[in-house]
């Protein structure tokens, strides 16, 4: 009897074969930037318009001396940064992040509807309970906002429980667009750090602001699946993705799932940039891989060490975690800043 056919595309078959955990993770398939001796036929190097801009705002926002940047024929106007962000830059992204972003009522998140906003901000909570007996936790426990949900720790929250959060403008999830009120603040650090790395790029002709960022927050068995960004007026805008602790998994297709997607292994410090075609490209991100948290996130010392606030609750954290965050422009003008 032969092999029943499968209405799968061949996008959803990749997908498919980098969730599965039932066997070794194969990464033989997968483009890795790091082992730069054996690029495949097909990848080239983009020359980047250096010297850079001048420094940003403050030290902890620096980008790699000399960045390099490769483009591949199978994913066209896809541009990758292997090793971009310093570590110190990552530390500084990451404490931001969680101390500063997720502080800021404004900037919603997934856990919005559901659960009431924890003044001072969710991983500062969770820091403050670390003292506490786990008769005090429970005590302390959040109550939801929706009957059908339980009362959890703000550690489990954070833990477990948060996904995604939102910077700039915030899309609404439910119409699919941008509301028309003005946005809240993005933040300028954020914001300079990411048009510097967009300005280094050959595609880099008109001013681009960064407008709006969805920061994810991932643990290893969490995925993200297939879809476009298109809610944006402005499709032509770059987008830029930056990853920070453990490696993932990412696939850039094409503006169809009929076609086999590039598989790319994104590490801690690399910047993806989806340019041209690729701005409309499909990706998606099927595996997240445990204990790939480099040691200068997941440890106090190491590389990058210096008084930059990098203490055990934030490296903690990190051990198991992916960041990433997803800048992008919105409007179809803007003014030079």
């Amino acid at each position: 009897m032969g092999t029943a056919p499968t209405n799968k595309t061949p996008f959803r078959l990749a997908e498919l074969k980098y969730k599965r955990k039932d066997q070794p993770l194969d990464l033989s398939d997968v483009l890795d930037l790091s082992d730069v001796e054996k690029l495949p036929e097909g990848l080239r190097r983009v020359e980047l318009n250096l010297p850079r801009q001048e420094a940003v705002v403050e030290t902890g926002w620096d980008i790699a001396e000399n960045p390099v940047a490769y483009e591949y024929e199978r994913a066209p106007g896809l541009i990758i940064l292997p090793n971009v962000l310093p570590p110190r830059t990552q530390r500084t992204l990451i404490r931001k992040t969680l101390l500063r972003d997720i502080a800021k009522p404004y900037n919603k998140g997934n856990l919005t509807p559901f659960y009431p906003f924890i003044p001072g901000g969710l991983f500062a909570a969770a820091i403050a309970t670390q003292q506490q007996s786990e008769e005090e936790q429970t005590l302390d426990l959040v109550q939801p906002l929706q009957d059908h949900l339980k009362p959890m720790s703000v550690r489990e929250l954070l833990e477990k429980k948060l996904r995604w959060i939102t910077l700039g403008h915030q899309y609404d999830w439910t119409s699919k667009t941008y509301p028309p009120s003005p946005p809240p603040p993005f933040p300028t650090d954020i914001a300079l750090l990411s048009s510097r790395l967009v300005s280094v790029l050959p595609s880099s002709t008109h001013t681009w602001l960064a407008q709006t960022a969805i920061v994810n927050f991932y643990s290893p068995g969490d995925t993200l699946s297939p879809h476009t960004d298109h809610s944006e007026p402005n499709h032509t805008a770059p987008l830029l993705s930056l990853s920070l602790g453990c490696s993932a998994i990412f696939l850039m297709g094409r503006e169809t799932k009929d076609v086999a997607p590039l598989a790319i292994l994104v590490r801690s410090g690399d910047a993806v940039v989806m340019t041209g075609k690729a701005r409309m490209g499909f990706h998606a991100v099927p595996r997240v891989i445990e204990g790939t948290c480099p040691g200068y996130l997941g440890e106090v010392g190491g590389q990058g060490e210096g008084e930059d606030g990098w203490v055990e609750e934030f490296a903690g954290y990190m051990r198991g975690k992916r960041v990433n965050l997803n800048v992008r422009q919105v409007d179809l003008d803007v003014d030079e800043a």
